[in-house]
């Protein structure tokens, strides 16, 4: 059932970024918000990932306990103790200087786009001169 609720939420919110807001993945879900889901594709990719199941943001159960392991001798390396527990720590990987200067120029081409539009649609004007005579309302260009 969360799986569905995720995959709703994907279709309906993913545009703006609300699947990310939810991850607590911040600057994307505002890079999603102000390019629309990077222009639809980071979209259309997070629909399809969400569908297939390839999201990893949830964190990994625990598939271990510690009677399953412990029939292995573990011991520490530098008390020489027994006494050990374990735990799943779920770390992000870090993302490439590629990554990073995509994300950069995409980034760019967004603010292009956001001071481009404006110079494109406006709209131009010219201004003319007209005499006008006040007796017979009689109009001429006037230099």
């Amino acid at each position: 059932m969360k799986n569905k609720k995720r995959i709703l939420c994907t279709i309906f919110g993913g545009w703006f970024g609300l699947h990310k807001f939810i991850d607590g993945e911040i600057g994307i879900g505002v890079l999603y918000f102000f390019t629309c889901g990077l222009f639809l594709v980071g979209w259309i990719c997070d629909i399809v990932k969400e569908v297939r199941g390839d999201n990893f943001s949830t964190a990994p159960t625990n598939i271990f306990n510690n009677d399953s392991i412990s029939k292995y001798a573990i011991i520490c390396p530098r008390c020489k103790s027994n006494n050990i527990t374990f735990q799943l720590v779920a770390e992000q990987k870090k993302r490439g200087i590629f990554a990073s200067i995509v994300w950069i120029i995409l980034c760019l081409c967004t603010l292009f786009l956001i001071i481009l539009i404006p110079l494109l649609t406006k709209k131009g004007s010219k201004t003319k001169k007209y005499a006008i005579c006040q007796n017979c309302g009689y109009s001429w260009k006037f230099r």
